[in-house]
């Protein structure tokens, strides 16, 4: 963590200009999972949200979907579950839209574990169900 902060002007959330835009979005990406490993939880939010606008800004759907899988994950373990629903649809949406079958498989799955955090549980099969972009399911089809 201590070679990671050296490249953040205030802790976890502005990163040196002196660095490429690609850069700064792998740094963000660092210190949030970092900060989560270590336990710090409620300080990775800030990283991880910034690296997400990134992606999303840049169009790096790929990056873009983790980014928000990884939100989600972060917002159930901080017991935010209708946050974690937001950033898990929006997980879903930005698989949608690259042609990796397995990001949209583990988009779906995400989805499902926070709908099913939020009890939701018809929705969440709907979602499991249907095929992307025409492309037949990514995994077994849940009954």
């Amino acid at each position: 963590m201590g070679a990671v902060a050296c490249f953040f002007e205030s802790p976890w959330n502005r990163v040196s200009p002196a660095l490429t835009e690609h850069a700064r979005g792998l740094l963000l990406a660092a210190a949030g999972y970092s900060l989560r490993a270590l336990g710090r939880v409620a300080e990775a939010v800030e990283p991880m949200r910034a690296n997400l606008e990134m992606c999303v800004e840049q169009k790096e759907w790929l990056n873009a979907s983790l980014g928000a899988e990884n939100l989600s994950g972060l917002k159930l373990a901080l017991g935010e579950v209708a946050a974690a629903v937001e950033h898990a649809q929006a997980c879903m949406t930005y698989a949608e839209r690259t042609d990796d079958a397995f990001r949209r498989m583990v988009g779906r799955a995400t989805l499902a574990h926070a709908l099913h955090q939020a009890a939701i549980g018809p929705r969440r099969r709907r979602f499991l169900r249907t095929p992307s972009r025409g492309r037949p399911p990514a995994s077994l089809p849940i009954r």
